[in-house]
């Protein structure tokens, strides 16, 4: 049996394979049936493949390691990607509820055949699999561009399925407003999709801290460790597939041995790093909770 690989470079790659055979599928029967159905969803599928295109670079860029340009890496890079993505998705939802709205004030009634019904049988399918892959991945990856693209892609998949839907029915029930309505719908949908893959990118370039249950586990981990008396300027953020958490600890022991307060920070890190997979953890280590000379969140450097 074989065993596909769980990353998110795979994720995006085998997204921009299948689009590209999608559109080419969809393009060539479109060509050949005149049909502006068929060609308006190879279209649709090209621009699939453009944004997983630059996903794909996108992802690139952001798993190269630190340099002394960018000690930091280039993480943040998926951050504008997802805004990018999730403005692509937006407009398409837009576009698909403004046609629908325009085909339902016309009583535009959808002109259907076998042959598209096949072509957006075959849509489906393609995109489930896309789905599939991006859910799988999704279990064991921190990756914002694979979250984003499978939110992408869930919106094609319920697009491909309602538009199949909508032919059926005008085809052997003559709803013609079908077509229309569920062009509404499913465009309203795509579009309350697209705002949270916007906001995520957002958020990570704001150096937003993690959730609160995040944040409390992390507090857990540092006072449950042996030795340890308080800690404060607990920090947390995320930046492509890592998540960077600094703290400084105080010792119960104000003369600690510098050797014995390294192994409990290294104890404490090793504990955060397994809980939160692709951390990089900094711990000052402290021996009592008076002001720092420097705080940017006070504003006293």
């Amino acid at each position: 049996m074989i065993k596909l690989p769980v990353t998110a470079t795979f994720g995006i790659r085998f997204a921009l394979v299948m689009s590209i055979i999608l559109a080419i599928i969809k393009a060539i029967i479109g060509f050949m049936s005149g049909s502006l159905a068929i060609l308006g969803s190879a279209l649709d599928s090209l621009m699939d493949m453009f944004v997983s295109a630059v996903n794909a670079i996108a992802l690139n860029l952001s798993e190269r390691t630190g340099s002394n340009t960018y000690a930091y890496g280039l993480g943040k890079v998926q951050g504008f990607a997802a805004i990018f993505e999730g403005i692509v998705v937006f407009a398409s939802g837009v576009f698909l509820s403004y046609n629908g709205v325009i085909n339902f004030i016309e009583h535009k009634t959808p002109v259907v055949t076998s042959l598209e019904v096949i072509v957006m049988i075959v849509a489906i399918i393609g995109t489930a699999l896309i789905m599939w892959n991006f859910l799988r991945i999704s279990r064991v990856t921190n990756s914002l561009l694979i979250k984003s693209d499978a939110l992408h892609y869930s919106s094609d998949l319920f697009m491909n399925g309602g538009i199949l839907i909508a032919l059926l029915a005008s085809k052997f029930f003559g709803l013609w407003w079908c077509d229309a309505v569920f062009a509404i719908g499913i465009g309203l949908w795509i579009i309350r999709n697209a705002v949270p893959i916007i906001w995520s990118g957002i958020i990570m370039l704001l150096d937003r801290s993690l959730d609160a249950e995040s944040v409390k586990k992390i507090e857990k981990f540092i006072m449950e460790e042996k030795g340890v008396e308080d800690f404060h300027y607990l920090k947390t953020r995320t930046s492509g597939d890592h998540t960077f958490i600094e703290a400084h600890i105080v010792f119960q022991d104000k003369e600690i041995l510098l050797r014995v307060a390294h192994d409990i920070s290294e104890a404490i890190e090793s504990k955060i790093m397994a809980a939160f997979p692709g951390s990089i953890v900094t711990l000052h280590l402290d021996y009592d909770n008076a002001p720092e000379l420097c705080d940017i969140r006070t504003k006293t450097c």
